[in-house]
């Protein structure tokens, strides 16, 4: 991003624990894994330290501003 202009360049982690939904689960494994997931997509999961957050993120999102 910034080698094509742009500055003030902000990576989030998006999907925390998105990788759960990738389970193949029957039954009540797979509810407790939908409802695990839903959990921590929570706003208040934001809190955790970013290397916690960039771990276990399933994609990260790049914002940013160009120049001029």
């Amino acid at each position: 991003m910034k080698a094509c202009g742009a500055e003030a360049v902000e990576v989030l982690p998006h999907d925390v624990f998105g990788y759960l939904r990738l389970k193949d689960a029957h039954g009540l494994a797979k509810t407790a894994y939908k409802i695990f997931y839903y959990l921590l997509q929570a706003p208040l999961f934001r809190l955790l330290p970013a290397p916690f957050l960039d771990r276990h993120a399933y994609w990260w999102i790049a914002i940013a501003r160009k120049r001029g």
